[in-house]
């Protein structure tokens, strides 16, 4: 189970937005999406955050490699740069890599996100936004989930996050045969 950290009183009815995505491996499922969801969710529930229905955005089948070609992203994107009424406060991932997996894009948004009073927090790396660490912190991750991009291209793998039968562990599997 996955720590979130509670976050001051003060700062517990904020609106939060979910964004959830899985890129176009043949192994991932679709319930990857849902799987995101409820662990974002949860994250907000926690942090006495309020997740709007209306605000759960996900792109399914996408690559993270740009966000160009992604029409979830892009939504969430607009809505940022365009949502006067300040209708939702941060944006929640279940993890960096699920934001993208091109470091100058991912910290392009988080510079939108910042810029426009947005703040993001990522559950698995309990990473906000709104620590003073976060851009140090952010540039390792996103490098690590751009170089994964950039090993599996090259190398021709294919890795996945799979749940085993009991649904309580995660475990890689390397579906080449490669990995040892």
């Amino acid at each position: 189970m996955r720590r979130t950290p509670a976050v001051p009183e003060a700062l517990s009815s904020q609106v939060v937005c979910v964004y959830a995505r899985f890129s176009n491996d043949q192994l991932q499922r679709d319930a990857s999406i849902e799987d995101q969801v409820r662990t974002c969710t949860d994250a907000a529930t926690a942090n006495g955050w309020s997740v709007e229905p209306s605000l759960i955005i996900s792109d399914a089948g996408v690559s993270g490699a740009q966000m160009s070609t992604r029409e979830g992203i892009q939504t969430l994107l607009h809505r940022i740069q365009s949502d006067r009424t300040r209708t939702f406060q941060g944006v929640l991932f279940d993890d960096s890599s699920r934001l993208g997996r091109n470091l100058s894009e991912v910290l392009s948004f988080c510079k939108v996100c910042e810029f426009h009073q947005v703040f993001l927090y990522f559950v698995n790396q309990e990473l906000d936004s709104r620590d003073p660490n976060f851009y140090q912190l952010m540039i390792q991750f996103a490098s690590g989930d751009e170089q994964f991009l950039k090993k599996t291209k090259t190398c021709g793998h294919s890795w996945t996050e799979r749940t085993d039968r009991r649904g309580d562990e995660s475990t890689e599997v390397d579906t080449t045969g490669t990995k040892p």
